[in-house]
C-alpha cells in the first residue's frame, strides 16, 4: 500500500513528460524530427525505440502490431514537431483508409489550428500563404473522399474561444456551406485560404482588447474594428496577395446587409456572395462559441437568435443553405 502514491506520481510524471501517438499515424520510410518510445510497463519510464536520425519501416510496424503495440509516446518538448510532421505528411494520412476517419479528422483539426495559430503569431512568415493553401488543398480532397467528413469536424471542433480556434471553425463551416452553394473547386481553395485568415489583422489590435474578458467599450470596440484593414494591409503589403476574392473576405466579413457593418459599411448587392457566406459562419461560431465571461448558446438556439434577430442582415438563402447543412449533417 505504501508504494500505490509513488506509482501514481510516476505515472503521473510519465504523462506530463510524453505523450501517445498512434503507430497508424506513422508513414512508412518518412524521417521524422523526433525520437519515439516505447513504454514496457505502465509505472516505468519508456525506453527509446526508434531516434529521430532513423525511418521507421513497414516491417518496424508490422512487428510492433505482432506484439498488440499501437501506440508509441513522443516526449512532450518535440510536440511542435510532432504536429510539424502531422502537417508535411497531412495528405498521406487523410489517404490512408487504415486510420479510422474520426482519427484523421481529429488529426486535420489539430494540425490546422497548430498552423493557423502560428501564423497568426508570425504574420509576416513567408510561410503564410502557402502553408495555408496546402491545409485548404488537404482538407477539401478530404471532404470530397469522406461522406461523413462534416459530421466528424462537428465532434472534433474546440468551441473554447481563442482567434486561432475561431479562424479554423469558421473556415470548417465556411467551407462545408460554399460546397453546399455550389461554388467551384477554384473557388472553394481560395475562399477557404481567405476563411482561414479572415481575422489575421487581429494580430495587430491590442491583445488586452482581443481577449478583453467582457463587453468592450466603445472606444475598444473602435480598435477591434480595425482588425479587417489590418488584415487587408497585412496580405497586400507584406505577402503581396492580389487575389480580389480572398482580400474581400478578409475586409468585409463584418458587413451586413443594412449597411451597419464595417469598414466600408456596405449595403446590400454591394457585399459579395463571398463576404456574406463568411459572415454567417462567423456570427454563428461567435454564439456558439464559449467564453470566460458567456456561455456558448447551442446550435439550434444560435440558429433561431440568427433568424430572428439577424434576418434583415444577413443573406436569407444563404442562411437557409446553412440551417439545412447543420440539421441533415448532424442526423445522418
Amino acid at each position: 500500500m505504501e508504494d500505490t502514491p509513488k506509482k501514481t506520481e510516476e505515472t503521473t510524471d510519465i504523462q506530463k513528460d510524453y505523450f501517445p501517438i498512434p503507430i497508424s499515424l506513422l508513414q512508412i520510410d518518412k524521417i521524422v524530427n523526433f525520437d519515439l518510445y516505447l513504454r514496457t510497463n505502465a509505472n516505468k519510464q519508456p525506453l527509446l525505440y526508434r531516434s529521430k536520425s532513423l525511418p521507421i519501416s513497414e516491417n518496424d510496424i508490422a512487428r510492433l502490431k505482432e506484439k498488440s503495440i499501437e501506440i508509441l509516446y513522443v516526449h512532450s518538448e518535440n510536440k511542435r514537431e510532432y504536429k510539424r510532421y502531422l502537417e508535411t505528411n497531412l495528405r498521406d494520412i487523410l489517404s490512408d483508409k487504415n486510420v479510422p476517419v474520426q482519427k484523421r479528422t481529429e488529426v486535420l483539426y489539430t494540425v490546422t489550428t497548430q498552423a493557423v495559430k502560428e501564423m497568426l503569431d508570425d504574420p509576416r512568415s513567408g510561410e503564410l500563404l502557402p502553408r495555408s493553401r496546402n491545409l485548404v488543398e488537404n482538407t477539401l480532397d478530404f471532404i470530397f473522399h469522406e461522406p461523413t467528413a462534416f459530421q466528424c469536424m462537428l465532434k472534433v471542433t474546440n468551441f473554447d474561444y481563442y482567434t486561432h480556434t475561431h479562424s479554423v471553425n469558421v473556415g470548417i463551416f465556411s467551407v462545408f456551406l460554399a460546397k453546399e452553394i455550389n461554388f467551384s473547386e477554384d473557388e472553394l481553395l481560395r475562399f477557404g485560404m481567405a476563411s482561414l485568415l479572415h481575422d489575421i489583422g487581429k494580430c495587430r489590435v491590442d491583445p488586452k482588447i482581443v481577449n478583453f474578458p467582457g463587453k468592450l467599450s466603445e472606444e475598444q470596440f473602435e480598435q477591434m474594428k480595425k482588425h479587417p484593414e489590418y488584415g487587408y494591409e497585412i496580405l497586400t503589403k507584406e505577402q503581396g496577395l492580389k487575389d480580389e476574392l480572398q482580400l474581400d473576405v478578409v475586409l468585409h466579413h463584418h458587413e451586413k446587409l443594412t449597411g451597419n457593418g464595417y469598414p466600408h459599411k456596405l449595403k446590400g448587392d454591394e457585399i459579395s456572395i463571398y463576404a456574406r457566406v463568411s459572415a454567417i459562419a462567423d456570427i454563428f461560431d461567435a454564439l456558439t462559441t464559449r467564453r470566460s465571461y458567456k456561455n456558448a448558446f447551442s446550435s439550434f438556439d444560435a440558429l433561431k437568435l440568427m433568424k430572428e434577430k439577424m434576418s434583415d442582415e444577413l443573406d436569407q438563402q444563404i442562411f437557409k443553405k446553412f440551417i439545412l447543412l447543420m440539421s441533415e449533417k448532424k442526423q445522418t
